[in-house]
């Protein structure tokens, strides 16, 4: 057996698939829970897939997204194409469904929008982690870089998830007649 049917293997008894951004954001908050420096750069890997995988299920929805749209990875323009296609992606939304025998409209889910100034920031800092630079502190322990460093792959953590937990995606409801978007606010 190949080395790469060995890993095949593993991952389907271990059940993790790589395109699920609660399984990059778990892996992550693994990685940090061990403690160990020098595997802060996977979890800002696991991080940044999440947030690309996060920022594509937004536009995968859209009838409207181009092919440019959809193939660009960098999280920040996805939001901001979000955005462009549907401005009212900028607020949240009830999500209603409509009795069939009442008509009574009742909520079943909602909307969060993710914040694009903190998903270029966090974008742009996990990109100045993952991309070589002279000034990092690799290799430092007692460096205020280590520190800095968890405690911001940690707060992603968090942001992310509230991203993506219980939220649904603008667009995954659109063009049906029993279920609509009542915006907040």
């Amino acid at each position: 057996m190949s080395d790469f049917d060995q890993v095949l293997q593993a991952a389907k008894r271990s059940g993790e698939t790589t395109a699920n951004p609660r399984e990059h954001i778990q892996r992550a908050r693994r990685i940090l829970a061990r403690g160990s420096l020098s595997e802060l750069l996977y979890a800002a890997l696991e991080l940044r897939f999440a947030l690309e995988r996060i920022t594509q299920l937004e536009l995968i929805f859209a009838d409207e997204a181009s092919n440019r749209m959809l193939k660009d990875y960098t999280a920040s323009k996805k939001v901001l194409n979000l955005r462009q296609l549907a401005p009212d992606s900028a607020f949240p939304h009830d999500i209603e469904m409509r009795h069939a025998v009442t008509g009574e409209w009742n909520k079943i889910a909602e909307y969060r929008p993710i914040d694009y100034q903190r998903v270029a920031w966090v974008y742009g800092r996990l990109g100045d982690l993952l991309h070589a630079k002279d000034d990092l502190m690799l290799g430092m322990p007692e460096a205020p870089w280590y520190r800095d460093t968890y405690e911001f792959l940690l707060e992603t953590c968090d942001f992310l998830s509230d991203a993506y937990e219980d939220n649904t995606q603008f667009f995954t409801y659109e063009g049906l007649d029993h279920i609509r978007m009542v915006r907040r606010g």
